[in-house]
């Protein structure tokens, strides 16, 4: 069965940190918003369209939820 981690916390309060110390094996995956923005931006600090960066990062980690992995996701989610 797939595990779902969702961090909660204000922006720089480490919740990267405590979401790198939770990737407890090969078959779990870190969705972290910030690498979402780089990706699509090139810039991790880029709060332009978070709908979009939000729309992927759902998409991802439900496909690896079905996948079987276990998911950590890393993003403010206040």
């Amino acid at each position: 069965m797939s595990t779902l981690k969702i961090l909660v916390g204000l922006s720089g309060a480490g919740k990267s940190t405590i979401a790198k110390q939770l990737l407890s094996n090969e078959n779990t995956t870190l969705m972290s918003s910030d690498d979402i923005r780089a990706e699509l931006w090139g810039d991790a600090a880029d709060q332009q369209s978070p709908d979009k960066v939000f729309q992927v990062m759902q998409k991802r980690t439900i496909d690896a939820l079905l996948k079987g992995n276990d998911v950590v996701y890393d993003a403010t989610n206040v």
